[in-house]
């Protein structure tokens, strides 16, 4: 099998954002290049990301303080506005980053970060809509996403 058909085969597994979030995904096919990184990247993976003791070791320690913070954290201490607690699409938006650790290529992670972003934005829009206030901003939307990120990691 040449490199050409290797490639085509294995990137035709779906990016993150097809679980309803209102992503958008381009109809045309990627260029060659998304194609090539895709998989460099997916041969390369194990030999690029977290193969250190160091690397390992930091890993632990972050995931360490993002379990203690899991359990303590509430939209409360983040000011988060009762009107913008919605569980559903916090769950969703948690789900739409989780899926990033399925992916090995760049573009592909990066897809799961910004489905994550929109779930999030259409939630603020919804809520500046049916309440007649003005679009959410930075402001509003930081919170939410830091808040979303720690119930996303995996401890």
């Amino acid at each position: 099998m040449d490199v050409d058909s290797r490639m085509a085969t294995e990137s035709d597994s779906d990016a993150c954002g097809g679980s309803g979030s209102g992503s958008e995904t381009p109809t045309a096919s990627p260029s060659p290049s998304v194609g090539l990184e895709k998989y460099v990247m997916t041969k390369l993976f194990d030999r690029t990301f977290g193969t250190s003791t160091e690397d390992v070791v930091s890993d632990m320690d972050i995931s360490e303080k993002i379990g203690l913070l899991q359990q303590f954290v509430k939209p409360r201490h983040l000011d988060i506005p009762k009107v913008q607690h919605n569980e559903a699409l916090w769950l969703l938006a948690v789900k739409e980053l989780q899926k990033i650790n399925s992916f090995k290529a760049p573009r592909e992670k990066l897809l799961c970060i910004m489905s994550c972003c929109q779930v999030i934005n259409n939630l603020l829009l919804n809520i500046s809509m049916s309440n007649d206030r003005t679009l959410s901003g930075a402001d509003e939307f930081l919170p939410i996403l830091i808040y979303v990120t720690i119930k996303a990691s995996n401890s």
